[in-house]
């Protein structure tokens, strides 16, 4: 395949504090990756984040103004929490 699904999943189902370094995945996109940073950054030692459909502009293809999109978010979320 071409990576995920596109599904996004529900971070609030994760508990409060997580004692491990987590990778954020499911769904992400530009427009709701500061979402998931700001709301498990604080919960867990350290957070990556694994994209790959959010970003693309049709199956397999990335779209690279939706790449930096992307990256602008998450480094706009890391700053902020």
């Amino acid at each position: 395949g071409y990576g995920g699904g596109g599904k996004a999943f529900d971070w609030s189902l994760l508990p409060h504090a997580v004692d491990a370094h987590l990778v954020l995945s499911g769904g992400l996109t530009p427009a709701n990756a500061g979402d998931g940073i700001r709301a498990l950054r604080a919960r867990c030692k350290t957070l990556s984040v694994d994209v790959s459909s959010g970003v693309e502009a049709s199956k397999g293809i990335k779209d690279a103004l939706k790449i930096r999109e992307f990256v602008a978010a998450v480094r706009a979320a890391d700053a902020s929490s």
